[in-house]
């Protein structure tokens, strides 16, 4: 049974869609991306808003830059890896291990003066429950001693990332560092998890570019003892800006397309399966107040629903989208096994006292996306 990796910003509405996950039937693990508050990225991408959202100066702006002893972005990012710790201790169903990536931060001014301050910070808060630092292999000797030292904290190995939002990963390049990483991490193969990230799978030539460089790259992990390999990639757009308001409109899982394909050429050692969920790849830029919107996930599809009027509603206008999901052909009509995302959406359809904002919208459709996904793979053997 292949194992599920979703990559998810480690933003609130993804927490909390992990802080109510039930024991998954797949094996599940999560990668985390830690990215700064000052990015006041809310939805993890771009969003149609509707107003400004009212961030002041004190929202964004910079402080000392020792991420023990001050205010600013550096106290910031160490409270928000406390509560990420926290969640990850003692919410997420036992055993499960997640990755922690911290590569959003580290071009930062203050990186390597906070990379002591989050070691302690999640040793302090996450004890006895371990975690694993995310790797590249291009990674500065700096970054590495600091993964070093996460590994030697949790006993766990480690995840190694393959590719970037600029290029696929480059087998030559990964043959030739490999050796010298290893021997920095003090890390053999058995421990380490592979993740071949493709990044976003936007329309069918990414989707063939993807299958290409996958195999490429499956052909190069094949010949060392991994503890896993996972091919990842994401399918959902930079916005939903250009979809229109009160609609439903569908988009393609192109990602869980591309694993498929891959499995049926290559069905004997198929690799476990990611994607980032119901988010674009890379972190957005999205307003704190977007229009009532929800992504919802089907077998072979997103339903994306928007709306827009009566705009004096606000924010209720999500409880009457709540309503047409809860309607659909999509929605699950065994309501004694709904994940908690479709509770919520089941709730809001039937009272509307609390209608929620983005990041509780995104909460619910993450947590739809996961359920679904796992429940696929361990029915179906694939997404």
């Amino acid at each position: 049974m292949p194992a599920y990796v979703p990559i998810l910003k480690a933003k609130a509405g993804e927490v909390e869609a992990l802080q109510h996950l039930e024991a998954p039937p797949t094996p599940l693990r999560p990668l985390l991306e830690l990215v700064p508050p000052s990015s006041r990225q809310q939805s993890g991408d771009l969003e149609e808003a509707e107003e400004l959202d009212g961030a002041n100066d004190s929202d964004t702006g910079q402080g000392p830059t020792d991420p023990t002893n001050g205010g600013g972005e550096p106290r910031k990012l160490t409270r928000q890896l406390r509560k990420l710790a926290l969640a990850i201790r003692d919410d997420l169903p036992a055993g499960t291990i997640c990755s922690i990536d911290t590569s959003y931060i580290d071009a930062l001014p203050f990186a390597s003066d906070a990379w002591e301050c989050f070691t302690a910070t999640l040793t302090e808060q996450l004890e006895p429950t371990p975690i694993r630092p995310v790797f590249r292999l291009p990674d500065p000797p700096e970054r590495l001693a600091w993964v070093r030292g996460v590994i030697a904290e949790f006993g766990e190995g480690a995840c190694l990332r393959l590719g970037s939002p600029d290029s696929d990963a480059d087998v030559r390049q990964a043959a030739a560092l490999l050796p010298q990483v290893l021997t920095r991490l003090e890390l053999v193969p058995e421990q380490i998890d592979v993740v071949i990230d493709l990044w976003s799978i936007e329309d069918d030539r990414d989707l063939q570019r993807g299958l290409a460089a996958a195999e490429e790259l499956l052909k190069w992990t094949d010949q060392y003892p991994w503890r896993s390999v996972t091919v990842a990639g994401g399918a959902f757009p930079a916005s939903i800006g250009h979809l229109p308001g009160d609609a439903v409109s569908s988009l393609p899982r192109r990602d869980a397309d591309l694993w498929r394909q891959l499995q049926e050429r290559q069905p004997a050692r198929p690799p476990d399966f990611g994607d980032y969920a119901i988010a674009h790849p890379a972190p957005g830029t999205g307003s704190r107040a977007p229009m009532p919107n929800l992504r919802y996930a089907t077998d072979a599809e997103w339903q994306v629903w928007r709306r827009r009027t009566p705009r004096e509603l606000g924010n209720e206008r999500f409880c009457i989208i709540c309503r047409d999901v809860v309607a659909s052909e999509h929605f699950p009509t065994d309501r004694r096994r709904l994940c908690w995302g479709d509770q919520q959406i089941a709730a809001r359809s039937e009272e509307c006292s609390s209608p929620g904002n983005a990041a509780k919208w995104r909460a619910f459709g993450t947590s739809r996306h996961l359920a679904l996904v796992s429940d696929r793979l361990a029915r179906c053997g694939e997404p």
